[in-house]
């Protein structure tokens, strides 16, 4: 019942983190953390699913590159 308050929030957070390379979000549920992401000096992308996340990675991020994940369980992010 709190999740779009939560996701609203994280990405808040993230958007005063300029740190980051960049922020991949994944899955409809976190869309609002990504609109508030918007405006951000950061690169910021959308993936509708966790089989999407790899074309971004590929075309954006060197192979080197080290991520942080994090996901609901429902997003299947270990696949």
């Amino acid at each position: 019942e709190h999740s779009l308050a939560y996701h609203q929030e994280l990405g808040t957070w993230l958007s005063h983190r300029a740190n980051f390379d960049g922020v991949i979000i994944v899955g409809q549920e976190a869309l609002p953390t990504y609109e508030a992401l918007g405006g951000t000096a950061m690169p910021v992308w959308f993936a509708a699913s966790v089989n999407d996340v790899f074309a971004l990675i590929e075309a954006h991020f060197p192979s080197e590159t080290l991520f942080l994940l994090k996901a609901s369980r429902s997003a299947q992010l270990e696949s």
